[in-house]
């Protein structure tokens, strides 16, 4: 899958576009949940459990139209590789695979659950995402998703890199700054968000807007 259309300058030009202040009542349960589900994890104390990940799996999928089948038989490596997560560990495609196939065999579930557990490494990775990064005027969702694999890791980690190198470059602390202000404005909690969760926003309303227009 081709990330070159996934730069600072696009995401930029559509930050200048971002009004969380306009969403709807429904839409905002979305963001005033998040730093809950974020703070769910940085009060564990001790190693994420079998417990934590079946609460957290659950509360994931309150984001997520389907629902959620949790296959708990290799939950051993799967709460080793979730620990090493909080800790700082990027994981490789095989290890990405072993937790999806723990969390209804879904990519995007699964960046979620990682999101929430270390947000600074891991943005979550849904198909408004996808089709901003690789929409064109004559495709489809559906056919992009299919084509280019929405549940494939190896098109996860591409993203996770494309989005390091925008969120490191200077220029997008004004960015980060601008979408910091204007959450705040909303007065839904704590937004300490992450510069990968600032700029994983600008891209999923950007595509939700365009849908809707």
């Amino acid at each position: 899958m081709d990330f070159s259309g996934l730069n600072l300058e696009r995401i930029e030009r559509d930050a200048k576009h971002f009004h969380p202040d306009c969403l709807k009542t429904d839409e905002k349960s979305y963001l005033e949940s998040y730093p809950i589900f974020v703070n769910y994890f940085k009060q564990i104390t001790g190693e994420i459990t079998k417990e934590h990940l079946i609460i957290a799996a659950h509360f994931v999928y309150g984001w997520m139209p389907t629902i959620l089948t949790l296959n708990t038989g290799n939950s051993k490596k799967v709460l080793e590789l979730l620990n090493r997560v909080r800790a700082g560990s990027l994981l490789k495609e095989d290890e990405l695979k072993t937790i999806k196939e723990c969390v209804n065999n879904s990519m995007v579930g699964t960046s979620k659950l990682l999101h929430f557990i270390n947000p600074e490494v891991y943005a979550i990775w849904d198909s408004k995402v996808f089709f901003y990064i690789r929409r064109t005027k004559n495709e489809t969702v559906d056919k992009i998703i299919s084509t280019y694999g929405i549940e494939k890791e190896q098109n996860y980690r591409a993203y996770l890199k494309a989005l390091q190198d925008i969120i490191q470059d200077i220029r997008f602390e004004d960015i980060y700054t601008d979408v910091l202000n204007k959450l705040n404005k909303l007065q839904l909690g704590n937004w300490a968000i992450s510069k990968l969760r600032a700029a994983e926003l600008i891209m999923f309303y950007t595509e939700k807007t365009r849908r809707t227009t």
